[in-house]
């Protein structure tokens, strides 16, 4: 197994937000270990959807227009270098009205 740290970037989440619904983006990190990119890139989105963060307040979108989660980053490093990690979601408004 190798160790990667995956920046996962999430757009089109749709939440209730001042009394609208507002689209949302979210940027996230996952340390973790893996066979492959691909694996891990695998692995961190499913860590996101069962994010307590999520969890508690789901998204709005129906399954016409769903959220988007992708990895924009996947880097191999040392086993050494860092330990499993969970960031927090870091949220941000993509519309303006």
């Amino acid at each position: 197994m190798q160790k990667f740290r995956v920046l996962l970037n999430g757009e089109n989440l749709l939440f209730l937000h001042e009394g609208e619904l507002r689209k949302f983006g979210f940027y996230t990190s996952r340390t973790l270990d893996a066979d492959s990119e691909e694996v891990a890139e695998t692995m961190a989105i499913a860590s996101v959807l069962t994010d307590s963060s999520l969890a508690h307040s789901p998204p709005k979108n129906d399954s016409t227009n769903p959220p988007r989660i992708w990895a924009e980053s996947i880097t191999q490093v040392e086993a050494t270098d860092a330990s499993d990690e969970r960031t927090g979601l870091v949220f941000y408004l993509m519309d303006q009205n």
